[in-house]
């Protein structure tokens, strides 16, 4: 059985850290994000350990092969309890105008992150290993994030013609998704219909319904961010009656979304 408490995810953090030691001279930093940086990490399911690598050398395609390598090793060591993110980036990948020359290709997805990635470690990132650079990048603007999501597009496209077989069962699965799925995927586009509502970062699930309900207060799916937010953290609370609810939501969510602009967020009188 996998131990996904908190304690254990330090644990694993400091396995990892010890792993990394053999990059010594070329990894220059480690930072945590997400959930275990601004303290809303609940080891529900979904529950994960973001962590930020960063490279002293530009494009050296083998050594950030050698680092997916060690988190692959940190999971096997620690039983695969919680997944470690794969994001690897070189330092100068977090300065603007940001690398855009990278291939669409599954390796390179957490390059389709980078705004992102970079926005929460300015919001809550801790320096766990190396040297303290959040200080020193760039903020991303609201075109880096645009334009990045573009290319997340792009991607999704890409992935979906060369697997037609799975992309006809993802479309099948979404008519009719779990709980854990539903929330997952409203609480991670809430925190961008936020940075777009509001031009501020809001990268924690647990507190994005009531940053909503604050600062844009015309928000039109408030109802499903919060029973998306009461699921994530409350799910011992969660009702039958508030799962049909979601679900008939969600199919809402998909229909006013479908073919909309990247930076649309849906409003009540918009």
């Amino acid at each position: 059985m996998q131990n996904t408490s908190i304690e254990r995810a330090n644990e694993i953090i400091n396995c990892h850290l010890k792993n990394v030691e053999k990059l010594s001279g070329v990894l220059k930093s480690v930072v945590l994000i997400g959930s275990l940086s601004n303290n809303s990490y609940t080891g529900n399911p979904g529950s994960d350990i973001d962590l930020v690598h960063i490279l002293c050398n530009d494009n050296d395609i083998e050594i950030r092969n050698t680092m997916f390598e060690i988190i692959d090793k940190t999971q096997r060591e620690t039983n695969n309890d919680i997944t470690i993110s794969r994001c690897v980036y070189s330092y100068s990948d977090l300065f603007r105008p940001y690398k855009m020359d990278f291939e669409l290709n599954k390796l390179n997805k957490d390059y389709l992150e980078l705004p992102i990635e970079i926005l929460r470690m300015k919001e809550s990132g801790i320096t766990v290993y190396g040297e303290e650079i959040i200080g020193n990048i760039d903020e991303p603007l609201r075109e880096d994030i645009i334009l990045f999501e573009k290319l997340s597009r792009q991607w999704n496209e890409i992935i979906s013609a060369e697997d037609p077989e799975l992309e006809e069962s993802r479309k099948k699965f979404l008519e009719n998704p779990t709980a854990r799925i539903i929330a997952q995927i409203v609480l991670t586009r809430a925190m961008l219909d936020y940075y777009f509502a509001t031009n501020k970062s809001c990268s924690s699930k647990l507190v994005i319904g009531n940053a909503m309900n604050i600062d844009v207060p015309r928000y039109y799916f408030q109802r499903l961010l919060e029973l998306a937010v009461k699921w994530r953290y409350q799910v011992d609370e969660f009702t039958i009656s508030e799962g049909r609810e979601m679900q008939l939501l969600f199919k809402e969510w998909r229909i006013v979304r479908k073919e909309k602009d990247i930076d649309f967020v849906p409003l009540y009188d918009a």
